[in-house]
């Protein structure tokens, strides 16, 4: 009899498990966290935590893949009715908040967003619902990590992913405060049940020491009726044994694993600033997207110019100079030579009206008046009318040649000293108008090499990489 009950048990155990695998079908891995969630240390909590609404500051995250048995863990857990379902869909759209009604002071349980769901919601975006949720809600104390799966011996790229997520809380310690749950584990075997998720998470924790490992099917409507009677009928360590417990039992196995958890994980919220796209929060939170790389640019173009001023000049030199005309100078004393003609054409008339000595009297002035006429005659010159100097004299007067004006006076043209340039000349050299620095210059403004926008200002979704954070001053 006892044989016959043991392979009616297996039958029953395998034939569920195939069902519910087969209502799971696997979609292909997606790539890593981009993000990663990290414990900050206790010293650096100054404010002290705020009791929420719900009388605890800790909860129980459940997380695993739709149709593992998370929303049936926790109604059985919390004695409340929360919406199970039975497709690959996931029906958790959304964190929810479950408190226990008998004892609203322990944890409250927090039903994450199923995994491989219809919405394709990437890890990462999950990960930051699930922390921006704890910090809305002020549940920042984790007791507890709830990881339902189904039996499975080999870690697969669907249980790696589930386990990194779990180790962005806080890396290899969190695993301390993990309890991986099994569904239906037909082998009747928990270590070959939960030896895959054990693989993946030894992937980010080399020694899993306290790691609890739990798996049964419950005894509920989903088990034919006959099945079940035959299972109550059994003695109940042995019925244990085969895994198949009533829902108290699966509240005191579960209950019994938390309360093991010696202390829960705190969930610290520090404020970073990036200092390529200046976005702002905790950097689990951030965004996945940042600015590529820096690009010194110019905004404005080269413009021509002269680094030196206009400036005014004599192209040729100073030097002496007759501002008069040259002239002809010389010759018979016009003045002597006028008395000499009166007194030689009176003469004659002089002699006709007067006596004859008389006449003899003004020819004999007149001669003596030619006489003095030659004495007074100078040779013939050319001569400057301004100063009366020769023609090969030194000139009288000192001027620029270029322009006879002044030596004191300014330059009579214009030129470029950098390039002895005219007044029209283009600029000798180049420089930029943005910030008036010479061609070759590295550029005066910093922006991202891929979107073109400032470095430092918002990157909208220009390029996906990890942000370069410092430190906000309280």
């Amino acid at each position: 009899m006892g044989s016959k009950i043991w392979k009616l048990g297996l039958l029953g155990a395998s034939v569920i498990a195939y069902k519910q695998r087969n209502s799971l079908t696997p979609r292909p891995f997606r790539s890593a966290f981009i993000l990663k969630a990290e414990e900050l240390k206790e010293t650096n909590v100054t404010q002290p935590s705020r009791i929420t609404k719900y009388a605890t500051d800790q909860c129980i995250l459940v997380i695993g893949t739709t149709g593992t048995g998370k929303s049936s863990t926790i109604g059985k857990c919390t004695k409340q009715t929360v919406v199970v379902g039975d497709l690959a869909d996931s029906v958790t759209k959304s964190c929810q908040i479950f408190p226990e009604l008998n004892n609203e002071s322990n944890p409250v349980w927090i039903d994450t967003v199923g995994y491989d769901d219809t919405s394709n919601v990437d890890d990462a975006e999950s990960f930051k619902e699930v922390l921006k949720f704890i910090q809305e809600q002020r549940l920042l104390k984790i007791k507890a990590i709830i990881w339902t799966i189904l039996p499975q011996e080999r870690k697969d790229a669907r249980l790696q992913r589930q386990a990194e997520f779990i180790n962005r809380f806080k890396e290899e310690a969190i695993w301390d405060n993990v309890i991986i749950i099994a569904k239906q584990p037909g082998s009747f075997s928990l270590y070959k049940a939960c030896q895959g998720a054990e693989e993946a998470a030894k992937v980010h924790c080399n020694e899993i020491k306290n790691i609890q490992k739990l798996g049964f099917t419950y005894l509920d409507n989903s088990i034919p009726d006959d099945f079940k009677e035959v299972l109550l009928n059994l003695d109940p360590e042995k019925r244990k044994g085969m895994l198949y417990l009533t829902e108290d039992e699966v509240y005191e196995k579960i209950n019994g694993a938390i309360e093991s958890i010696k202390q829960p994980i705190r969930v610290i919220f520090e404020d970073s600033e990036c200092e390529h796209c200046g976005v702002q929060g905790d950097k689990r939170l951030l965004p996945d997207y940042c600015h590529m790389e820096r690009l010194f640019k110019h905004p404005e173009p080269l413009n021509h110019y002269h680094p030196q001023e206009l400036k005014s000049y004599h192209p040729l030199p100073t030097d002496n100079y007759h501002p008069g005309v040259l002239r002809l100078t010389g010759g018979p004393n016009q003045n002597c030579e006028t008395v000499k003609n009166v007194l030689f054409a009176m003469t004659p008339v002089i002699g006709l009206l007067k006596d004859t000595t008389e006449g003899i009297k003004t020819g004999v002035i007149a001669g003596l008046t030619q006489f003095v006429c030659y004495k007074l005659n100078e040779p013939l010159r050319f001569t400057f009318a301004c100063c009366a100097g020769e023609e090969n004299s030194h000139g009288c007067k000192n001027s620029f040649a270029c322009c006879r004006t002044a030596p004191d006076a300014p330059g009579c043209m214009y030129t470029y000293p950098c390039c002895s340039g005219g007044p029209q000349a283009v600029g000798c050299t180049r420089k930029y108008l943005c910030c008036g620095k010479e061609e070759g210059v590295t550029g005066c403004q910093v922006v991202c090499k891929k979107c073109e926008q400032a470095w430092g200002t918002a990157a909208g979704e220009c390029f996906k990489k990890n942000h370069e954070l410092r430190k906000m001053n309280k």
